[in-house]
């Protein structure tokens, strides 16, 4: 046997283990995976459930009462970051835009519980409906929203094939889901939807804006050239963004315009007003120390990969920020 063949079947022979090795360890962390997510969203609901309770002591504590009772509903911690950003405010205005029926994963119910007031935008007019009986505290649009010259109308696709906010996927005929690679609206039903910006939205509110949510299946850059960002300087936008990507056009949009890319929650762009250095600086020290104290799920652009998903465990606390 030459020297060639031995070194060619021992290469094979250490291709074929380290193959065997490589895909018992993508089974191992796999199954490994699966066991963590059923207990990281259990442990992100205890955490929410203790904001709740915490945030609901504090104003009782001051002498004022909840308007109904304080519940933090974001997917993924959204409300509790803000929360802990802003210290507990108790009053504030807000805007969401992809509102849904105004509690199923809302970023901004827990907020109007403590005494904040907003404009909440949802583009299916039943749910805007819900949210209307349910949000008496904020004005409710239902819109999709668009920039300067938009249509009068626009076509929707309205998911409604599974339960548990199916229709959080509805999004305008022609514009593919966020991630995928084609429009596939085909299946879903088609309703006529009124367009309008947020500035004209807005037209009822003179005073500042303390956050604003936007998740509107890839129309956030369209939705943010309605807003006239000069004299409406938002100071917290949680904005979802699957591009993953500091310098994406909408990153860029808003470097432009003074706001600062202080983190990521999961898919969600965090962006601070530059012209509040402490509060950019907090909203990045949380951002990037979150641990199992504040219980985000944080997921850094640089390592989300399919073979890289970071679950951060959290635990209940109770103590003060």
């Amino acid at each position: 046997m030459s020297l060639e063949l031995v070194i060619g079947i021992a290469t094979l022979i250490w291709l074929a283990a380290l193959t065997v090795s490589v895909n018992h360890r993508y089974k191992t962390q796999k199954r490994r995976l699966r066991r963590l997510m059923p207990r990281a969203e259990f442990s992100e609901r205890l955490i929410r459930e203790a904001y709740g309770r915490l945030a609901e002591l504090e104003l009782r504590r001051d002498g004022h009462e909840p308007r109904f009772p304080i519940e933090f509903k974001a997917q993924h911690n959204e409300d509790v970051f803000l929360y802990e950003l802003l210290g507990g405010q108790r009053e504030g205005f807000f805007v969401e835009a992809g509102a849904f029926d105004g509690y199923f994963v809302s970023n901004t119910y827990a907020f109007e519980a403590l005494g904040w007031t907003g404009l909440l935008v949802e583009a299916i007019e039943s749910r805007a409906r819900d949210a209307a009986s349910l949000r008496t505290r904020s004005r409710v649009a239902a819109k999709a929203l668009g920039g300067p010259g938009h249509p009068e109308f626009i076509e929707f696709g309205v998911n409604n094939t599974d339960r548990n906010g199916g229709q959080l996927t509805s999004r305008p005929v022609g514009l593919a889901a966020p991630g995928a690679t084609s429009d596939n609206t085909d299946e879903l039903t088609r309703v006529r939807v009124p367009v309008a910006t947020l500035d004209e939205e807005l037209a009822f509110h003179d005073g500042s804006i303390d956050a604003v949510f936007l998740d509107i299946e890839g129309t956030e850059l369209e939705a943010l050239r309605g807003l006239d960002l000069e004299n409406r300087r938002p100071r917290v936008m949680i904005i979802e963004d699957h591009t993953y990507k500091h310098g994406s056009e909408l990153g860029a949009y808003l470097h432009e315009r003074g706001y600062d890319t202080t983190g990521w929650i999961c898919y969600n762009r965090v962006m601070v007003d530059t012209a509040e250095p402490d509060l950019v600086a907090r909203a990045r020290d949380l951002l990037t120390h979150a641990d199992s104290a504040q219980g985000f799920r944080v997921i850094p652009p640089e390592n989300r990969t399919e073979a890289s998903i970071e679950i951060r465990s959290a635990t209940v606390t109770t103590g003060a920020p």
